[in-house]
């Protein structure tokens, strides 16, 4: 596949649930190690070596449901996410699961902390969603602070996972990084390694999910606020509706 030597890849999951699925995404930063510019990357051994990390991580209560891989460039006007390489993937979590109390499965609420390591700088977080069940936290009676039971065994999973995953991105002729900021004076950091942190509780944030491709009338809305301001602007729409006449829907 031709893509851009700086793009991401959106894991998205989803609950069991045919009816009201619940769906979450993780997102993953990668820089293509050929030639700066249009280069080949593997897209089939890449989407495999990523699904192969998440599943092993993932409750079988749980699937897979697509890879999506896009430039890191910003969104373009209008945001088409069809210009997209979206891969459906459909598998389920493969973590064992036990049918005593100690294998129920947590809320989604209930994450598991992960830190991609990097030689210099910032590390970046990954949030784990479906991984962990009652069996494998305790919380201390004095403190209440929710830890691990088996920190070791839950770490060396992580240590497997990471280590077939840089070996299956490195084959697909990428590398894993961090970025931030954009264009030419973006700061990218190679990741070298993930490590174990903690577990807590985030809320559930779909926002990838909730938004919309821009009708044709919102190019040419914000073409006119950029050359006349937003307070013209402004001042023509309320002149139309109050005079009886009819604006364009920004949104489709």
């Amino acid at each position: 596949m031709q893509i851009s030597d700086q793009f991401n890849a959106r894991v998205v999951f989803r609950s069991d649930s045919a009816a009201t699925p619940v769906r979450w995404a993780q997102t993953h930063e990668f820089r293509g190690t050929g030639i700066t510019g249009d280069l080949f990357v593997d897209e089939d051994a890449l989407i495999n070596g990523i699904v192969g990390f998440h599943a092993p991580m993932l409750m079988p209560n749980f699937w897979i449901e697509a890879v999506v891989l896009s430039s890191a460039a910003p969104d373009g006007q209008p945001y088409n996410p069809e210009t997209f390489l979206s891969r459906t993937i459909m598998a389920r979590g493969e973590r064992s699961a036990g049918t005593d109390a100690a294998s129920q499965v947590l809320p989604l609420t209930s994450t598991l902390l992960i830190k991609r390591q990097v030689g210099a700088g910032r590390e970046g977080n990954m949030l784990f969603r479906g991984f962990l069940t009652e069996g494998d936290i305790v919380s201390d009676p004095l403190t209440g602070i929710v830890t691990l039971v088996a920190r070791e065994n839950v770490a060396s999973v992580v240590t497997a996972g990471w280590t077939a995953l840089s070996a299956a991105v490195s084959g697909a002729g990428a590398e894993m990084v961090l970025r931030s900021g954009a264009g030419a004076g973006a700061n990218v950091r190679i990741v070298t390694g993930l490590k174990l942190k903690s577990v807590g509780t985030k809320k559930l944030n779909n926002k990838y999910f909730d938004r919309q491709a821009a009708s044709p009338t919102q190019g040419l809305f914000d073409g006119l606020v950029e050359q006349y301001g937003a307070q013209v602007v402004g001042n023509i729409v309320q002149y139309l509706i109050g005079s009886g006449g009819t604006v364009p829907p920004l949104l489709p």
